[in-house]
Formats: C-alpha cells, structure tokens, sequence
C-alpha cells in the first residue's frame, strides 16, 4: 500500500489530470483475497498529503461505487477516506459506477450521494472538454 501511495503522491505532483481515480485500488483486490475490509488508518498520514497536493493544484478525487456491487460493501474510497479528504479540504467529487455491464450502470448513486451528504460534501462535479461544473447533491 506504501508503494501505491507514493505513486500516488508523484502522480499528482507532476502529472496533468482534473480527477485522480481509484485512490484505494489496492483496497478491492486485498478485500477479495482476505474476505474483509482492509483497515487504512494506518496510512491516514499519506493519504492527507495525496489530499493536501490535490488541493493545491485544485484537482478532484472520483468516488466510485463499484465496491457496492462487487463485494466491499462501501463505496471506494471508504467514508472513512472521504471524511480524511473533506478534512484537508477538499471539496471537488465525481461520481462513477465504473460500470462494465449495462445493469451495473450508475449502481449505487443515490445511496452514495446520501453517504456524501451525510459527510458534508453539497456538491458533485462533472467535466465536459476539461471544463468543471457543479451539481448540487
């Protein structure tokens, strides 16, 4: 995870993105190995600095509800991740099902605006041409 992370942090640093996706990947494929939640608290400092980079450069995370309809349970990243981001500030979300079936396409978005809601997050956003806009959850 350690690895994941720092590739993470250079990724962010010094690359030309608007939206950083899949920030626990290795998250999903250690729950399907183990058959739990992997605990990420341990890595709270590192992803805070991922976060506190973000912020800086006003790049976005995506939330990705995935973990909903493929094992998890939660959404990826987890509310506990999310509650970090909104934490260091951060406040520029999108919303994806990462859907590779048709019945799988937007699974779970409702359920995950509520959980951003809940976590104080008012808005989503969504690009056009490298172009943000802001919806009200």
């Amino acid at each position: 995870m350690v690895v994941f992370l720092d590739a993470e942090i250079t990724l962010a640093k010094d690359y030309d993105f608007d939206v950083l996706g899949h920030i626990t990947l290795p998250q999903r494929y250690l729950y399907r190995q183990l058959e739990k939640q992997v605990d990420l608290r341990p890595f709270e400092k590192q992803y805070k600095e991922l976060f506190s980079i973000l912020m800086e450069r006003e790049k976005g995370i995506e939330v990705n509800t995935s973990g909903l309809y493929k094992g998890t349970g939660e959404t990826l990243p987890t509310p506990q991740v999310l509650k970090w981001y909104r934490e260091c500030g951060g406040n520029l979300l999108t919303v994806g099902s990462d859907a590779h079936r048709a019945s799988d396409l937007a699974f779970g978005i409702e359920k995950t605006y509520q959980m951003l809601r809940e976590l104080g997050f008012s808005h989503i956003s969504t690009y056009e041409n490298r172009m943000r806009k802001e919806q009200r959850l």
